[in-house]
């Protein structure tokens, strides 16, 4: 009998381990490597079926020659180069200034060396070479102070992160998601090297994993900061810890109260989509969470022959599709939250999600290198540089300066891998980095709507003349995931651009996840969202804050969406600020047009009232009341509204770009205001 996910009890779990431990059915390797479901927990050679990765890792590499060459130089750098230390004096920086990158760069390159190693011992022909640098690098892990990395150091505090750095006694341990990916790394390295690692290193690894992992979550009955949480934390945390669990834990009993309480973490999780898959956090921590269940899902249905299936359900098949609705055309995406524009997707994950469906991805544009969260793993073999960069240049015309600058940059780099564990040996095991066939169809979004109304998104599309023009909108709350003030705003996608645009994740500093710095800045707060600003007063911040819908209608050629954004702001006057947006498309070449109408009341006239635009091309005046963003054509009634337009440059993780805060104001503030704006195509 298979058990998902929400149906599974802790006496079907224990059974199920048991009975996947004790073993009896045999499979082939070719059965491993598939990932066969219905196997038993032992193979032939009476090996646990948790040992199916290094066939699969070889057989990645296997099949792509310039990467493992680009993966072996990388490792003769390595055996060259001496190892950046951990230093004290960069950890208290992030309490000191908010600096987390002076450690983190240190930390993360100590994880990506200890990759390149362990890849290179497992699946090259000389594996003696890596091994002494390899027990280096893991005997420096195990001697860390912390595997969290400051910016999570004291979380459990409800004053974090005051009371912690200015404390004299540091504060308890606890598991982040780099410390749970850290000991999901250990445990799988030493587990496919066993015999070919020190017997030290062994009992080492294992002796911290427990120290530091095990016995600070699954020993201490006071829950980790992120256990009933919805975001990606639960997923990363849980998952990671309870895959280390399932490599190092023997005695089924111990295991299954461990993995009991894994899932609890994990029900969490899954209760944070909607309905219709959708998550507030959006598609690049999607990547980062739902990538870690699904290795869970994938190891705990092997672990216990095919009985336990975390997969299973309609509610994790709608999550599983949730990043294929994000995705527009040449590698954009929706991008609401702390979501890059144009991320580096898990076309491993996908894959293995989806199967050969999803195969074209790469040649529509979608950057195949691995990238997750906080943690940036990146794969720049020479093939897919090649690939990715011939593909961007083909729009490079309707690129910003600085992006086609970047595209220059990646070109001219050479090949590298470097990254953690956890994710990239999934993108290798599940075939992400086999490398694009020529002959694949280009999978690109074509006709389709979305609404996803637990967290209030709309998504339509629609493909003319081989472009793709999209619009997406969202309600929801101020008090999301990685939340911005954002309620009411828009993205309209035409041609390979966000042209009204999402100015994603701003650059992750101890500030940044301050409420009182956050939302300053313009990347997390309403002033850098198209939404107005109301007699000077912006969105706030939490929960109380929110859209209410108050329609969604959505045929083939129209899409209406309306919200209610008086909630939003703490204005006193304010009576009500509502928004409408009708997305409508014909049947004639790149024939479509968005229509957004704003419609407020007051107890007595504003002082002002404005309306914010954000623009990824420069606005050139063409006449009154007609602005061109590109070849977008934006009309307004320049009577009744003044424009200005102030350049922004956007600085985050993922570089500089440059934007344009377009500003419509209210000549005459009245009680009651209409602000209607047409956007459409032109043909010049």
């Amino acid at each position: 009998m298979e058990m998902p996910l929400y149906n599974l009890t802790y006496r079907e779990l224990k059974e199920a381990l048991e009975r996947g431990a004790e073993g009896g059915q045999t499979t082939t390797c070719e059965e491993e490597a598939g990932a066969q479901s219905g196997q038993d927990g032992r193979t032939a050679d009476g090996r646990l079926a948790t040992d199916w990765l290094p066939g699969r890792l070889r057989a990645g590499l296997d099949a792509q020659p310039s990467l493992c060459e680009a993966l072996r130089q990388e490792g003769e750098g390595l055996l060259g180069e001496p190892e950046e230390p951990l230093r004290f004096a960069d950890f208290l920086r992030f309490g000191r200034d908010g600096d987390r990158s002076a450690y983190e760069r240190a930390y993360f390159a100590r994880r990506r060396r200890l990759t390149v190693l362990a890849l290179l011992a497992l699946c090259d022909a000389r594996p003696q070479r890596w091994l002494p640098a390899l027990e280096e690098v893991i005997w420096a892990i195990c001697d860390e102070y912390t595997w969290v990395v400051p910016a999570h150091v004291g979380l459990y505090a409800a004053s974090y992160p005051e009371g912690i750095w200015d404390q004299p006694a540091p504060p308890r341990e606890t598991v982040d998601l780099f410390a749970a990916e850290t000991a999901l790394a250990l445990a799988e390295i030493v587990r496919h090297l066993e015999d070919a690692l020190h017997p030290w290193v062994r009992a080492r690894v294992r002796e911290e994993t427990e120290r530091r992992v095990f016995a600070v979550w699954w020993g201490d009955p006071r829950p980790q900061n992120w256990e009933l949480k919805h975001n990606n934390w639960p997923a990363v945390c849980a998952s990671s810890s309870a895959i280390a669990a399932l490599y190092w834990v023997e005695d089924s009993e111990r295991l299954a109260g461990m993995l009991w309480r894994a899932l609890g973490a994990l029900r969490s999780y899954i209760g944070g989509f909607d309905e219709q898959g959708g998550t507030a956090e959006g598609i690049s921590y999607w990547q980062f969470g739902f990538g870690a269940y699904t290795s869970l899902a994938e190891l705990l249905e092997r672990r216990t022959g095919g009985r336990i299936r975390l997969l299973e359900g309609a509610k994790l098949e709608a999550i599983a599709a949730f990043p294929l609705t994000c995705l527009l055309s040449e590698g954009a995406t929706v991008n609401f939250s702390d979501a890059a524009e144009r991320p580096r997707l898990l076309l491993g994950l996908l894959q293995r999600l989806h199967g050969p469906a999803v195969a074209g991805l790469a040649a529509a544009g979608y950057a195949g290198a691995v990238e997750s969260g906080e943690a940036a793993i990146v794969r720049r073999a020479a093939t897919a540089t090649t690939a990715t960069t011939a593909t961007t240049a083909t729009t490079a015309t309707t690129a910003t300066t600085a992006e086609t600058a970047a595209t220059a940059a990646q070109a001219e780099a050479p090949a590298r891998l470097s990254g953690n564990w956890p994710q990239l040996v999934r993108e290798l095991a599940w075939g992400a980095l086999a490398g694009a066939d020529p002959a694949a169809d280009r999978l690109e979004p074509d006709d389709s709507r979305a609404y996803f109304a637990g967290i209030g998104w709309v998504i339509a599309k629609r493909r003319s003349g081989g472009e793709l023009a999209a619009f997406a909108a969202k309600g929801g709350t101020n008090g999301e995931p990685h939340n911005h003030n954002d309620v009411g705003h828009f993205i309209l996608h035409w041609r390979g651009r966000s042209l009204l645009a999402d100015l994603g994740a701003g650059a992750y500093t101890r500030q940044y996840f301050e409420p009182k710095h956050r939302y300053e800045s313009l990347t997390a707060g309403s002033h850098g969202h198209s939404v107005p600003i109301v007699d000077g007063i912006r969105q706030g911040y939490g929960p109380q804050f929110r859209a209410e819908v108050l329609r969604h209608e959505s045929s083939r050629a129209r899409t209406l969406f309306a919200l209610d954004l008086t909630p939003a702001y703490p204005c006193p006057s304010l009576e009500r600020l509502q928004r409408a947006f009708i997305w409508e498309t014909g049947e004639a070449r790149e024939a479509f047009s968005l229509r957004v109408t704003d419609e407020a009341s007051f107890t007595a006239p504003p002082g002002c009232f404005e309306e914010v635009l954000i623009s990824a091309a420069e606005p050139v005046e063409e006449a009154p009341g007609r602005l061109m963003l590109d070849k977008l054509a934006m009309r307004y009634d320049a009577s009744l509204w003044q424009w200005r337009v102030e350049p922004c440059e956007i600085a985050s993780s993922a570089g500089e770009r440059m934007y344009w805060r377009i500003v419509l104001r209210a000549r005459t503030p009245q009680r009651f205001l209409r602000w209607e704006v047409c956007f459409e195509p032109t043909s010049r």
